[in-house]
C-alpha cells in the first residue's frame, strides 16, 4: 500500500450517513470500546499510508485489510481481542470495533423504529373494544456483509435457524443476502457482526421522459477504410443485450410466419439479428406475450444501438432530412430481457409510468442479470472466491447457448431520496464486483432524469443525483445532450421539455445538457465529509450522448405513442422518444464498433478498461463549444457534474484505434506485488510508486507554411474493487524530457491543477497538453513525450485469506487501459516567446 501521498489526520469519516468523528474513536470518546471482543472487524486510521514494513507488522498482529473508507482510514478484520499492541504503534491514530449502529442508515433507522411503535385502537363506542393491529410490512432490502465474512449462503441459514426468517423470503446475493424483511427483523440482522449494512432497495424505472452527424458515425467509418480498407465498420461479430421492457411483439419465428399473428412478427429493422428474448419479470409472469413491449423503450433502445434501416424496401419512409437513419452499429445481434412490469396509465389511459424493474425473486437475481448472457446461459452456478475480487460466480453447468454477449445496455435507474443514502451501496458495489470478475464485459447504464430535483442534497442544491446501479465505478454512465434537432417549445416558451417534434420548432444544439439529465458526482448524503469533490466522490456521468428527440423504432405491441405529425413522413414503424434511456445505446453501440475495430489490432476480447479509455479518450468537452446546461448557464470545462468528460465522438475514439501513426492504447494489468520484477510495470526501490512510463512520438505538422498547434491527450481507466471512492489508485501523468517544454508543459493527477487532483481519486482520469514547439517551419522535429501510469495504491484482495497468504502475496490484480491520441489545428498566434 504504499504511497507518497501527505495524509491529513484525525479526519472525521462517514459510513453509511453516519458521520464519525475521531474524538468519539479514542478513550473517552462515546463509541469507544477497551477491546475488540464484541466484533471481528475495527475502524482503524492512520497518520500516513502503511509501508511495506509497517504493513507486515499490522499481518502480524492479525489485521487484515477489507477496504478503504478514507484517505488514511480503513476496515479490517481483526479476531484478536486486545487492540492494545495496535494502539500503540505509532503510526496509528486509532483502533476501535466497527459499531454496531452503523449498519443502519440514521433515517431507516428511525423509520424502523417508529414502525415498530405499537398502534393505538381504533376509537369506539365500547372503552373494551380493540382493532387489529395491521401484519407486518416487509421492506425489500440488501444485506451487504464486511468483505472476509462468512459466506452469505451461511448467513441465510442462520438467519433461518436463529432468527425465524422464512426461507422463501431470503435470496443469495454477491457478498450478502437479498429479502423481504420486517422492521424488527431488520434491526436485529443489522447487529449481526459479519452485516455491515443493511439497506432499504428502491425500485428502478425507465428512464424515459439518431444522432449519427453529432456522434460522428459516418466519419468514424470513412477514418476505419482509410487506415484498413477491408474494415466495414458496422458492429459485426458483437452482441448487445438489452435489460429493458420487452421487444417489438415478444415472438422470433425462424420462418417468418406466426400462426397466431398471422404474419411475421419481427421487426424489419432487426431482421435476422434477434438471437435470443427472454422474460425475467414477476408482474408479466402469466402475459401471453410477457417478452412484448406495450411502451416502444425497449424497442426504441435496441434499435438506436443496431437498428437496420437501411434494409427496408421503401427507404424514403424512414428519411429525415434526406438521410436514411441507420442504429449506431447496424451490423451487430441482439438480446432482450424483458426485466420490466405492466406499464400503468391513468383514467383517461394516458401512460403514467412504464413500470418497474421486477425480477424474479430468485438467488443472484441482479448479478445473473449481466452474467447469463456474457457466459452464454450456464445451466447452473457456483459460488466461489478467486483472485479477481470477493465472493463471485462462476458458471458450474454447461453453457446452453452459443452467442455471448460482452456488452451490456440498461436504460433504466434508481430515482435518489433526499438526505438518504444516494450514492454507492448496495447495488453498486455488486455490479463493481461482478465486473471485476469479468473484466471484458462492459455494462452501460443511463444517468437518470433527476435533473429538476433540486433538492437531493439540501447542501448541495443540483448535483448529486446519480446513485444505485450507476454510480458503479466499472460501468460507463451516460448523461444526456440535445442532438441538434428541431423542438417544439411548451406553453410557457421553454424548449425542449415537451412534446418533441420534428417541424414547427427550432435547433437546440448538441452542445447543451437538458435539464432533466441527472448530474454528479456520486455522493453519500448525511455527511458533511462526503460533500462532492471529496475521496469518495467519482465523477459522473462518464460521458453524454444525445438523448432528446431520438426518432427510433416502435414496437408492434405499443398502443400508447402516435408518432404523426411528428416527423416529415409518417411512419408507423418508428416513434420520438427522449431521457437518458435513449443516449445510453448510442454509448453500447459505439462499444460495439471500438470492439470491432480492436479485432484487427489483436484484441479479441479488449478490457472494459481499455473501451471505457478509449470513449473518454476521443469524448469532446462541451464548454470548448460554448455548451450550457438549458435554462441553467454556461456548462463547467470537464470532466464536470453535468457532462462528465464530454460528449461522444465515436470517430475520434475510432481513430485512437486504427491511426497508430498519432494514437495509441495498450491493455494492461499491474502485477499483484508492488515490488514484482517480472511484472509489466518495472520494479522500483521499496516503499515507492511504481512507474508505468509509455513513450510517444509527437510527429510535426505535415503543412510546412502554416504555423500549427498540436494537442496530445491521453487517458487512463482501470477496474476497481468494491468500496466507496477509488480503492486501488493509479495516476495518469503526461511528461517531458526536454527540460524547457517540460517546465511548461508537464501535467499529472497528483498534484497539478484543482481540475486534475480532482481526478486522481477517480478510476477515469483525462489529461491533454498543447504544442507548438518545433512542429513548424524548416527545422520542424518531432517531440518526444512520455504518458506515465503510476501505481500509486495497490490495495490487498480481501478474497484472499490472510491467515495462510503472507501480506505481500495478496495485492488485487487491476484491469487498466491507457489510449493517447495527437491532433493538430491551425496556431495563427503562437506564443514564441
Amino acid at each position: 500500500m504504499a504511497s507518497s501521498e501527505p495524509l491529513p489526520t484525525g479526519l472525521a469519516i462517514g459510513i453509511n450517513g453516519h458521520e464519525i468523528q475521531p474524538d468519539s474513536q479514542v478513550e473517552g470518546g462515546e463509541l469507544f470500546e477497551s477491546t475488540a471482543s464484541r466484533s471481528n472487524y475495527i475502524l482503524i486510521q492512520f497518520t500516513e499510508f502503511p509501508n511495506p514494513a509497517q504493513e507486515k507488522e499490522l499481518w502480524n498482529l492479525k489485521v487484515h485489510f477489507c477496504r478503504l473508507i478514507e484517505p488514511n482510514s480503513w476496515l479490517a478484520r481483526f479476531e484478536p481481542g486486545d487492540l492494545t499492541p495496535i494502539r500503540q504503534l505509532p503510526f496509528v491514530i486509532y483502533a476501535n470495533p466497527y459499531h454496531e449502529s452503523l449498519s443502519l442508515h440514521p433515517d431507516f433507522e428511525a423509520a424502523l423504529l417508529d414502525e415498530k411503535q405499537p398502534r393505538r385502537g381504533l376509537v369506539g363506542a365500547s372503552s373494551t373494544a380493540t382493532a387489529t393491529a395491521p401484519p407486518p410490512e416487509h421492506h425489500k432490502v440488501s444485506i451487504m456483509l464486511h468483505p472476509m465474512a462468512r459466506n452469505p449462503d451461511n448467513l441465510r441459514d442462520y438467519l433461518v435457524s436463529a432468527h425465524g426468517i422464512h426461507s422463501d423470503r431470503l435470496f443469495l446475493a454477491i457478498r450478502g443476502l437479498t429479502g423481504y424483511l420486517t422492521a424488527d427483523e431488520i434491526l436485529r440482522v443489522a447487529k449481526i457482526d459479519d452485516v455491515e449494512a443493511v439497506y432499504k432497495e428502491s425500485q428502478p424505472g425507465a428512464c424515459n421522459h439518431l444522432t449519427e452527424a453529432v456522434i460522428k458515425t459516418p466519419e468514424a467509418k470513412l477514418t476505419a477504410h482509410k487506415f484498413k480498407a477491408d474494415l466495414d465498420l458496422t458492429g459485426a461479430g458483437q452482441i448487445i443485450c438489452f435489460a429493458d421492457t420487452g421487444f417489438n411483439e415478444g415472438k422470433i419465428e425462424p420462418d417468418g410466419f406466426d400462426k397466431m399473428l398471422k404474419r411475421d412478427p419481427m421487426h424489419p429493422f432487426f431482421t435476422k439479428r434477434v438471437v435470443k428474448l427472454e422474460s425475467r419479470s414477476v408482474g408479466r409472469a402469466a402475459d401471453l406475450l410477457p417478452i412484448s413491449d406495450l411502451t416502444s423503450h425497449g424497442t426504441h433502445v435496441a434499435a438506436t444501438a443496431l437498428g437496420s434501416y437501411d434494409q427496408m424496401q421503401a427507404q424514403s419512409d424512414i428519411m429525415l432530412n434526406g438521410t436514411v437513419l441507420n442504429g449506431v452499429a447496424p451490423g451487430a445481434e441482439m438480446i432482450m430481457q424483458a426485466v420490466f412490469s405492466r406499464p400503468v396509465f391513468d383514467s383517461q389511459k394516458k401512460l403514467t409510468s412504464y413500470g418497474q424493474i421486477d425480477l424474479r425473486d430468485k438467488d443472484f437475481a441482479y448479478e445473473r442479470l449481466f452474467l447469463d448472457p456474457y457466459y452464454g446461459y450456464p445451466k447452473e452456478y457456483e459460488e466461489k472466491t478467486g483472485d479477481k475480487g470477493s465472493t463471485t460466480l462462476k458458471p458450474k453447468g454447461d453453457a446452453t447457448f452459443d452467442k455471448l454477449a460482452k456488452i451490456h445496455n440498461n436504460s433504466w435507474a434508481t430515482t435518489p431520496t433526499k438526505n438518504s443514502t444516494v450514492g454507492y451501496p448496495p447495488n453498486g458495489t455488486r455490479v463493481d464486483l461482478t465486473l471485476y470478475s469479468t473484466p471484458d464485459l462492459c455494462v452501460i447504464f443511463s444517468a437518470g432524469n433527476d435533473g429538476n430535483d433540486a433538492t437531493v442534497l439540501a447542501d448541495f442544491p443540483n448535483r448529486g443525483q446519480i446513485n444505485a446501479w450507476a454510480s458503479a465505478k466499472n460501468i460507463i454512465t451516460v448523461g444526456a445532450c440535445y442532438n441538434g434537432q428541431h423542438i417544439k417549445t411548451t406553453s410557457d416558451g421553454t424548449p425542449g421539455l415537451g412534446t418533441f417534434y420534428w417541424k414547427g420548432g427550432r435547433n437546440i444544439e448538441p452542445s447543451i445538457i437538458p435539464p432533466f439529465s441527472s448530474r454528479g458526482p456520486t455522493v453519500y448524503a448525511g455527511n458533511s465529509s462526503s460533500a462532492p469533490g471529496n475521496h469518495q466522490s467519482i465523477i459522473k456521468p462518464d460521458v453524454v450522448a444525445p438523448g432528446v428527440a431520438i426518432y427510433s423504432a416502435k414496437s408492434g405491441a405499443d398502443k400508447v405513442n402516435d408518432p404523426s405529425g411528428k416527423a416529415p413522413v409518417d411512419n408507423p414503424l418508428c416513434t420520438f422518444l427522449h431521457g437518458t434511456s435513449m443516449a445510453a445505446p448510442v454509448v453500447s453501440g459505439a462499444v460495439a464498433l471500438l470492439r470491432q475495430a480492436l479485432k484487427p489490432r489483436g484484441l479479441d476480447n479488449p478490457s472494459a478498461a481499455l473501451i471505457k479509455a478509449l470513449v473518454v479518450n476521443g469524448a469532446v468537452d462541451l464548454q470548448k463549444l460554448a455548451g450550457s446546461v438549458l435554462g441553467r448557464g454556461p456548462i463547467e470545462e470537464a470532466p464536470s457534474d453535468a457532462q462528465g468528460f464530454g460528449r461522444l465522438d465515436i470517430a475520434a475514439s475510432i481513430d485512437n484505434v486504427v491511426n497508430t501513426a498519432t494514437s495509441g492504447f495498450i491493455d494492461a494489468s499491474p502485477p499483484k506485488k508492488t515490488t514484482d520484477p517480472d511484472g509489466p510495470l518495472p520494479a522500483d526501490p521499496p516503499n515507492s510508486a511504481r512507474r508505468f512510463p509509455v513513450t510517444v512520438t509527437i510527429p510535426p505538422a505535415a503543412q510546412e507554411d502554416i504555423f500549427v498547434k498540436a494537442h496530445l491527450t491521453a487517458t487512463v481507466a482501470y477496474t476497481d474493487i468494491p468500496g466507496e471512492g477509488v480503492q486501488n489508485k493509479l495516476a495518469l501523468s503526461i511528461e517531458f524530457d526536454d527540460t524547457t517544454i517540460a517546465a511548461k508543459k508537464n501535467r499529472s493527477v497528483l498534484g497539478g491543477t484543482a481540475r486534475e487532483t480532482r481526478m486522481s481519486n477517480n478510476n477515469v482520469q483525462k489529461l491533454s497538453v498543447e504544442l507548438h514547439e518545433n512542429l513548424f517551419g524548416d527545422e520542424r522535429k518531432p517531440i518526444q513525450a512520455n504518458v506515465v501510469v503510476t501505481a500509486v495504491r495497490i490495495l490487498p484482495d480481501p478474497s484472499k485469506d490472510p491467515n495462510v497468504v503472507p501480506a505481500d502475496e495478496i495485492k488485487t490484480t487491476l484491469a487498466f487501459g491507457v489510449c493517447w491520441r495527437v491532433t493538430y489545428e491551425d496556431d495563427w498566434f503562437a506564443d514564441f516567446v
